[in-house]
């Protein structure tokens, strides 16, 4: 009998492209749900924006991380959890690049949310 109820109701959120490509964009990448939609330039242009985003954030960590790792194989810093997390928020308060990450970081939020708000409000 519940199996009866919900059916339709589970069929009706899958059939569903707008939710669908909602999800997409929320759970996956943004940009996603508008290649489901079929909207390829605002898709490309979203998946674009939060790549290069990513790339500027994960490059900036790397770097860091190195500069880090170096000073450990010199035998600048010691081998202590307390030192090398002291050393990595002096250089988050210090670094030269953070506006960037920020901006970058910005960037990734502004396009996730205008992927999903876009994908909602399309009607089929």
């Amino acid at each position: 009998m519940l199996q009866s109820f919900t059916r339709p109701l589970v069929e009706a959120i899958i059939v569903n492209k707008a939710i669908k490509a909602t999800l997409l964009s929320t759970l996956i990448f943004p940009g996603a749900g508008q290649f489901l939609q079929k909207k390829y330039l605002l898709g490309g242009v979203l998946v674009g924006m939060a790549f290069i985003s990513l790339c500027v954030i994960f490059v900036n960590i790397v770097e860091r991380s190195l500069l880090i790792a170096d000073k450990i194989q010199q035998g600048e810093i010691p081998i202590d959890l307390g030192t090398i997390s002291a050393l990595i928020l002096e250089q988050q308060a210090t670094a030269s690049s953070s506006s960037i990450v920020s901006i970058a970081s910005i960037v990734l939020l502004s396009a996730w949310i205008i992927s999903i708000i876009d994908s909602f409000i399309t009607k089929y």
